[in-house]
């Protein structure tokens, strides 16, 4: 089975964490469709709704961006290696001496 690959591991793994409420992430990526109403939910979306427009997808990405900070504090992996938008990258947080 081919997945169409959207998100990053360390994203999708926050993603799945943080709507689930686990600090475990499954080994294999949700579909898109599910990693979008996943997104949709942290963006304020309701079940209800139907599709999520632009403005809560906005949102939902906007938290995903602190949960991906976050997850990576609590679950070091290599830095993602297409987001050059921030400085240096996302980075493993430094390790004791």
């Amino acid at each position: 089975m081919t997945t169409l690959r959207f998100f990053e591991e360390v994203e999708w793994k926050a993603l799945y964490c943080v709507h689930h409420k686990t600090p475990v992430a499954p080994d294999e990526p949700p579909s898109l469709g599910e990693a979008i109403r996943m997104l949709d939910a942290l963006g304020g979306g309701r079940k209800g709704d139907g599709p999520p427009g632009a403005q809560t997808l906005w949102r939902g990405l906007q938290w995903l961006d602190m949960a991906v900070q976050m997850y990576i504090l609590f679950n070091p992996l290599p830095a993602p290696s297409c987001w050059k938008s921030y400085p240096n990258g996302y980075r493993s947080p430094p390790q004791g001496p």
